[in-house]
């Protein structure tokens, strides 16, 4: 009778800690919900801060003196010919060499910056 007794005991203590446990899960999973949502929340506020409308609102919004451009206030400077284009026309740029294994195996086209003409 004692025999059955302790193992019953045991029993129902192990079943205590079944429920315990899964209550424990339970709040576990609320918890992390609630992490969730807050940092998907802070995300936003911090994309809604860093968006350019907001920056220019607060801008204007604390009398920086600062103003968006009209056609009062645009800078137009004249072209002149510097001889720029004849300088990058005449250097020579020195030819890559690869070897075959390299040449086989690349993947990425090259493009090469040259003057406008």
């Amino acid at each position: 009778m004692l025999v059955l007794t302790v193992i019953s005991l045991v029993y129902i203590h192990l079943q205590v800690q079944i429920v315990e446990l899964a209550y424990a899960g339970k709040q576990k999973t609320v918890t992390v919900q609630a992490l969730r949502d807050d940092h998907n929340n802070l995300t936003y506020q911090i994309c809604l801060l860093q968006s350019a409308y907001h920056l220019g609102d607060t801008l204007l919004a604390e009398d920086s003196g600062m103003l968006f451009l009209d056609n009062d206030h645009i800078v137009r400077l004249a072209s002149q010919d510097t001889g720029v284009d004849e300088y990058f026309a005449s250097v020579k740029t020195p030819l890559k060499r690869q070897n075959l294994f390299a040449r086989l195996f690349s993947l990425k086209a090259q493009a090469e910056a040259g003057p406008i003409r």
